[in-house]
């Protein structure tokens, strides 16, 4: 019986994944399939089964019509949607890091864009700032990565929720000491609750980090440049978009 040399299998594997990524050719107008997380992040974005809204999906969309594409959205459980990509149910993915599921992805010629959404993360808390910190709130899917060990080892309790709006009504009854999320989010949703500014980020605990959104895709990588082009030269009309959303 003759076996494979693994070598000899991770060429055939490149081979593949490079003739995926290349099919497809440059993007001409038509329709795409946009892979979204079933995540509650609003105003930046809120995907659910059957809708998908807010200042990510509004730039998305002025691409598209901008390209003369329509962009199809499908949500999707955060936790499926990188195998949904490769498996070619989706032709792009919103939001995604290379580091997200990054032992899915290993051999798999992803395309990335440049920052589509930019964001603070923080932790909101009750002023002062700076106390002990032995609850977290998370908004369900969005990870925690600087706590991620703390709350493994059992040194800090999670609660996660749907909408953010609960987490951050838990932190005023003081029910936990904090909820993460970015502070756009946390911001809006104050203000909506008719409290702003009830709640601070302690940048004592965790100083304010920029993290951004990026697209990418397995097969369009011609659409993916096309975006980039778009984010580039219509930065007047994102700021619009991020002044709408109160961003």
């Amino acid at each position: 019986m003759h076996r494979s040399l693994p070598g000899v299998r991770l060429l055939v594997a490149a081979g593949l994944w490079l003739a995926l990524g290349t099919a497809a050719g440059p993007a001409r107008a038509a329709d795409y399939t946009v892979g979204i997380e079933d995540l509650n992040l609003y105003p930046i974005a809120r995907g659910r089964a059957g809708s998908y809204e807010g200042f990510a999906r509004d730039v998305l969309d002025a691409f598209a019509r901008s390209a003369g594409h329509r962009f199809h959205y499908k949500v999707l459980p955060v936790q499926r949607l990188t195998a949904a990509h490769l498996a070619g149910e989706v032709d792009l993915v919103f939001p995604d890091e290379p580091r997200w599921h990054a032992e899915q992805k290993d051999q798999a010629p992803l395309l990335y864009s440049f920052d589509v959404v930019t964001f603070q993360d923080a932790v909101m808390v009750r002023p002062p700032p700076g106390q002990a910190l032995r609850s977290l709130g998370l908004v369900h899917g969005f990870t925690p990565w600087k706590f991620q060990e703390s709350i493994r080892v059992g040194g800090l309790r999670a609660e996660s929720a749907i909408e953010p709006a609960s987490l951050l009504k838990m932190v005023l009854r003081g029910r936990i000491d904090g909820a993460y999320m970015p502070l756009e989010v946390a911001s809006y949703q104050l203000q909506e609750m008719g409290v702003p500014g009830a709640l601070v980020p302690d940048t004592v605990l965790m100083p304010l980090k920029t993290s951004h959104y990026r697209a990418s895709s397995l097969r369009q990588h011609e659409l993916i440049r096309a975006l980039n082009r778009f984010v580039t030269q219509e930065a007047g009309l994102i700021e619009q978009l991020r002044e709408r959303y109160r961003l």
